[in-house]
């Protein structure tokens, strides 16, 4: 349900996936449902594997339909990111057809689990927390060019975020906060890496904020092991989150962290390899920013630590393992 434009369609493409693409699939427009159920019915799966709310709605009726069994992975804590009305009918809805149409459910991290268990009633419900692959060292080799390509001078500290740039992510309090840090440092850079609905309001803030070239905004891209590597910190700022596979790459990359206190974030980051703030917190942002831009022995420590905790979150065979067994239950069990 996305796009050959996708960074994702590109990734996947390297490993071999086999990918079919129904590009502007709408929640509200019936001829999608019917556009997935003959997908579903041509590719003839064994599973289907559902994730975010409009995804999870349009492929758990469209595969019910097809008879084919659903599991659904839930995210974050806040699986529905609009609020008001629009917000409640979403959460209603995606509720309903999770109770109604899927075989078993994936929670990312305990968290997520907690704040979303309640809701599901009596389908089966299993616990796996994110993993990622190990970093590619040898990109390494490439952090003087990339740091060059974007601007980035000798003696220049650069900050990194990545992901979508929806509201929830709260980037603008990263902008914000980044602001104070310039004024007290500023060799500070900060690269915004991602596409979304917020892109032309956040370029349109840091224009408020004369922020100039101290912030570059990426898009969207492919290679983002590479810019993990070529930068000094990663910042996560969001207002609601699971269990980020961001964070995760960042960390086994080696990269301290500065984050909002949401989801399972504190788990991995809190005691040592990062500093936690509250969310919606724009002063306490920017002094955790400040302390680890002007900190070098500080920041190479929560480094160190961040990357010896990454064996805990980089065994994907074991992950594999388990998200290949709630398929077969799936599969073996009985299809709604």
């Amino acid at each position: 349900m996305g796009s050959e434009g996708d960074p994702l369609y590109a990734r996947l493409s390297r490993k071999n996936v086999q990918i079919t693409v129904e590009p502007d699939c709408r929640l509200w427009r019936p001829s999608s449902y019917f556009r997935i159920f003959k997908a579903i019915r041509r590719i003839r799966p064994d599973v289907i594997h559902v994730h975010l709310t409009s995804a999870t709605i349009v492929g758990a009726i469209a595969g019910w339909l097809a008879r084919c069994p659903v599991v659904v992975t839930i995210h974050s804590t806040r699986t529905v990111q609009v609020t008001g009305l629009r917000g409640r009918c979403l959460r209603f809805l995606e509720t309903a057809t999770i109770r109604l149409f899927v075989d078993r459910i994936i929670f990312v991290g305990k968290v997520t689990a907690e704040a979303n268990r309640h809701r599901f009633g009596r389908i089966p419900m299993v616990t796996i927390d994110n993993v990622v692959e190990p970093p590619d060292r040898a990109l390494a080799l490439r952090r003087a060019q990339t740091r060059t390509a974007f601007g980035a001078q000798d003696g220049d500290v650069v900050i990194l975020s990545t992901g979508r740039l929806t509201p929830v992510k709260n980037i603008g309090l990263l902008l914000q906060a980044f602001a104070k840090v310039r004024s007290a440092h500023p060799e500070a850079k900060l690269w915004v890496c991602g596409d979304g609905s917020m892109a032309a309001a956040l370029a349109e803030q840091a224009a408020s904020l004369a922020l100039g070239d101290a912030v570059s905004f990426l898009g969207g891209r492919d290679d983002v092991p590479v810019l993990l590597q070529a930068v000094d910190i990663y910042a996560l700022s969001s207002d609601a989150e699971g269990l980020p596979l961001a964070l995760l790459e960042a960390m086994s990359a080696g990269l301290p962290v500065v984050a909002t206190a949401v989801g399972s974030v504190p788990d991995y980051v809190e005691g040592g390899a990062g500093l936690i703030v509250a969310p919606r917190q724009v002063d306490d942002f920017g002094n955790a920013l400040s302390r680890m831009v002007g900190d070098t022995a500080f920041r190479a420590d929560a480094g160190r630590v961040a990357r010896e905790r990454a064996d805990a979150f980089t065994d994907v065979v074991t992950w594999r393992e388990a998200v290949e067994a709630e398929y077969a239950k799936a599969k073996h069990g009985p299809t709604r």
